[in-house]
């Protein structure tokens, strides 16, 4: 077949076809990137879905560490659900959500192009289809979160919206009202849509010359404000804040919420979206405003649909940002109005690329110039990782090629070189505008994903690592199996993801405990409980009672050793019963540090015997002798003597034994030591600010 006869063929076939096979594409595209994702790391919000979904496919109720909870939407967790249904093992089920995920995200394509065709044609659908495929947010599909789901939905929910204003039938209504509803269901950040629904027709109106047609469009408006105030009266007559509707998100309608600070949120999430798409769709929507008046109707209702949808987003994401991220850019709440900027890309150039100078030129001048206000110096870094993908890359090619005082020069540099060419670009030559959107798109994507180790993979392998060292992460199941109920002690030491990454990947841990340091962050349904005088782990209620026991290393317990992840100094026990310590430590860091006072507690202690230390220091921390005292039950009991330049054998060479003199049968060691040293202030380069003492080999009661 001759080349011609080939385009021709391909030329010839439909859209839908076309979409079909891009939604295919992307989707084992996707699954198979997904795969170098090793763990989840946007915590604790993964392990929250994955527990729910985990839930409903065990018991068809939505729980959280077996407690029933509708402080999370479930849309989501109910998609993904299948895959805990049909794989036992953790691991697998994980690869199954992310093929999940990565189905849900490509279908984001089928509304984008649906809704391009409206305003473009079918090549113009195309172009804006791929674009949005191409997204350094699809990334997400790696991740157990709800971007997922809410991408689809917010497309789906913007299409619905632009036929409802073209043509305000009930059905067409009823449509954007149920989309609405799921929306909320699956995200509490689609309030922003309730006023953005009923705003939209203004717009429409106002574009068009409508006004009279407004109406039609009352039923819609009538049940939003209807239902959210009836939504609000059944909260109130429950006893609850009308805010319990956001669900975890409650606390976000008792805050406080300053103009100027919530106004320079404002701007830099603005501003981020323009750097993160390159300038050229924001450009293309203002010039598309400013002659809205003129444009046919399709193009009109979806620039008043994306107008007040983006406008109610971007506000909401800000404010949220400045009072609950610490001021963080929070793009990942807001890339939801990128396929729409596309759109609106494609419907500007096949308009002609419309450029009167009077809009033109001070658009492309404040657009270029915008991402420079971005204050770079406080929000490059680790932090964005998981929210701005954006900074993500700026924060590459700063750390690559120059420097960080100097990130803002390159963006405004970069900003003004793009203004020019969108201005002075010939319009013959249009397509080159998607084409170079598109490389840097996908160049974008590279860096996000693959950047070791500050990209997603690298984030992955890294929390993964934190958490678990075992050659299988679901080493827990593999010993216990997946009915047995794993009680997990949290006693504050080490990294939290030890407790994070063991509870998603091991169905057995089923109760977390934590041992009076306070819950884990964003911790739910966790139970306090403490080390009584004789060494019994007590509860509100009584004493702690479990079939197995992971713990930390520190706080030895009578029972039978099954495992042990000497890497993070965890143990996994056969209790069978009341959980009992034998021996406790305090003061001691995981890596083996004593700081300057520690104890050390051996229960069921007996006359007798003795407590084995073998001690260490570090020559580059400390240049003379070190003393370390101790007492028993208040008694002092010896002095050892610490010296940095000698090097001691974990296992062989002089030790420390201590006597054992039980007082109502507890041994409770305290230990001082002099001098003392922080590593940040004694070594170059060292971040560690910790104050140290002597570092501790072995601990082992002989009792």
């Amino acid at each position: 077949m001759a080349a011609s006869d080939l385009r021709a063929r391909l030329a010839a076939l439909p859209g839908w076809v076309w979409v079909g096979a891009l939604v295919f594409v992307s989707t084992l595209l996707r699954m198979v990137l997904a795969r170098r994702a090793v763990a989840p790391w946007i915590m604790p919000d993964e392990i929250v879905y994955s527990d729910l979904a985990r839930s409903f496919a065990a018991t068809g109720e939505f729980a959280r560490r077996g407690h029933a909870t509708s402080a999370y939407g479930f849309v989501y967790p109910l998609l993904i659900s299948p895959a805990y249904f049909v794989f036992d093992a953790v691991p697998r089920a994980y690869a199954a959500v992310k093929g999940i995920n990565a189905g849900l995200m490509s279908l984001a394509a089928v509304p984008v192009y649906l809704l391009a065709r409206r305003v473009v044609s079918v090549r113009g659908a195309l172009i804006a289809t791929v674009l949005t495929l191409a997204l350094p947010a699809m990334g997400y599909t790696a991740t157990i979160m709800t971007e997922n789901a809410f991408l689809p939905l917010f497309c789906a929910t913007a299409l619905a919206l632009v036929r409802a204003l073209e043509r305000p039938t009930l059905a067409r209504q009823g449509l954007v009202l149920g989309l609405v509803v799921v929306d909320l269901l699956t995200r509490a950040q689609a309030v922003a849509f309730l006023p953005a629904v009923v705003v939209a027709p203004l717009l429409y109106a106002a574009f068009a010359g409508h006004a009279a047609q407004l109406r039609r469009y009352l039923p819609l408006a009538v049940v939003l404000v209807g239902g959210a105030l009836l939504a609000v009266l059944a909260e109130v007559v429950r006893g609850n804040s009308p805010f319990a509707l956001l669900g975890a998100y409650a606390v976000t309608g008792h805050t406080h919420y300053d103009p100027v600070a919530v106004g320079k949120g404002i701007v830099y999430h603005l501003a981020l979206i323009d750097l993160g798409l390159a300038l050229v769709p924001l450009f293309a929507l203002v010039l598309l405003v400013a002659r809205a008046r003129r444009l046919d109707l399709p193009v009109q209702a979806f620039l008043a649909t994306t107008l007040s949808l983006s406008a109610f987003l971007l506000v909401e994401v800000a404010a949220f940002a400045v009072t609950q991220s610490g001021g963080r850019i929070e793009e990942r709440n807001l890339f939801y109005v990128e396929p729409l900027l596309l759109v609106a890309l494609v419907a500007w150039i096949e308009r002609g690329m419309p450029r009167p100078r009077r809009v033109a030129v001070p658009a492309a001048l404040v657009l270029g110039a915008l991402p420079a206000l971005i204050p770079f110096r406080s929000l490059l870094g680790v932090n964005t990782e998981s929210d701005t993908h954006t900074l993500v890359v700026w924060w590459y090619l700063q750390h690559s090629l120059f420097a960080l005082d100097r990130t803002w020069v390159v963006v405004l540099v970069c900003g003004l070189a793009v203004a020019a060419l969108v201005l002075w670009l010939p319009r013959r030559y249009a397509l080159v505008l998607p084409m170079l959107l598109a490389l840097e798109l996908m160049l974008s994507f590279k860096v996000v994903e693959g950047w070791m180790p500050w990209g997603t993979r690298g984030a992955s392998i890294g929390a993964l690592y934190q958490g678990i060292t075992a050659d299988h992460p679901d080493w827990i199941d593999r010993k216990v199996g997946t009915d047995a109920r794993v009680t997990l002690i949290w006693n504050g030491t080490g990294p939290v993801f030890k407790v994070w990454e063991t509870e998603f990947f091991n169905r057995s841990v089923k109760e977390i405990a934590d041992l009076g340091v306070g819950p884990t962050p964003a911790g739910q349904f966790e139970t306090p409980v403490h080390v009584d005088s004789r060494g019994w782990l007590r509860t509100g209620t009584g004493k702690l009672h479990a079939q197995y026991v992971l713990a930390d290393l520190s706080n030895w317990l009578r029972g039978e050793p099954i495992e042990v992840d000497l890497p993070h100094q965890v143990g996994l026990y056969r209790t069978s019963g009341p959980v009992r310590v034998a021996f406790a430590k305090t003061g001691v860091d995981e890596d083996g540090w004593m700081r300057q006072s520690s104890t050390m507690t051996i229960f069921g202690c007996r006359p007798g015997r003795f407590l084995f230390l073998r001690l260490t220091s570090d020559p580059k921390l400390f240049h003379e002798r070190q003393v370390v005292t101790a007492t028993q039950n208040g008694r002092p009991v010896g002095r050892f003597v610490v010296d940095p330049k000698r090097e001691i054998d974990p296992h062989f060479g002089p030790g420390w034994s201590l006597s054992t003199h039980p007082r109502a049968g507890v041994c409770r060691f305290s230990f001082r030591v002099s001098p003392t040293a922080v590593p940040a202030d004694a070594i170059p380069g060292s971040t560690d600010q910790r104050r140290l003492g002597v570092r501790v080999l072995r601990a082992d009661p002989h009792v």
